[in-house]
């Protein structure tokens, strides 16, 4: 009877820890903003969210395709929030995601406000896609390279470089 109650609250243990975690991601797609002054004015209400919600600016370190903008939470090594948009189309998806994990406070009220922050910006002109809207990364990472040139019948060829690893 002792080995039965033993296994029984192994089991449930095991299911307590392995069933609270999830993915954290709210995705959000605004639709007809084809024109430049829409795209402006969404880019414009996320910098506001990311305002409110203390994210900084990391669009230069995105790899996703078609990045607009990427924000992120500093000097938060685990279960950052991250909010970012991406056009496809002419509509602007926004990605809000919290990694994998137990759901923060600091997820709970970015969602808040970007959710506040729609509906005053663009009510009746979002929606929350079904399914979600995968995030496309491309193949590889961008890297600099030198270009090939054919060098002239009398020309000395210069010594070839190498791809910049980043």
């Amino acid at each position: 009877m002792k080995f039965t109650r033993q296994v029984l609250f192994a089991v449930v243990v095991a299911m307590l820890f392995t069933g609270c975690d999830t993915m954290m991601v709210s995705q959000y797609r605004v639709v007809s903003v084809s024109a430049k002054g829409e795209k402006l004015k969404v880019l414009g209400m996320l910098a506001r969210v990311a305002s409110r919600c203390g994210l900084k600016d990391v669009t230069s370190t995105s790899t996703v395709k078609d990045t607009l903008i990427l924000y992120s939470q500093p000097d938060v090594e685990h279960f950052r929030v991250d909010l970012g948009a991406r056009a496809i189309g002419d509509s602007v998806v926004i990605d809000l995601v919290g990694g994998f994990g137990p759901r923060t406070r600091s997820f709970t009220e970015a969602q808040r406000i970007l959710r506040e922050e729609l509906e005053h910006e663009f009510p009746g002109h979002f929606a929350i896609p079904s399914p979600p809207i995968p995030i496309q990364k491309p193949n590889q990472s961008p890297e600099p390279t030198a270009m090939s040139v054919t060098p002239r019948a009398d020309a000395r060829v210069a010594p070839a470089t190498t791809v910049a690893h980043l």
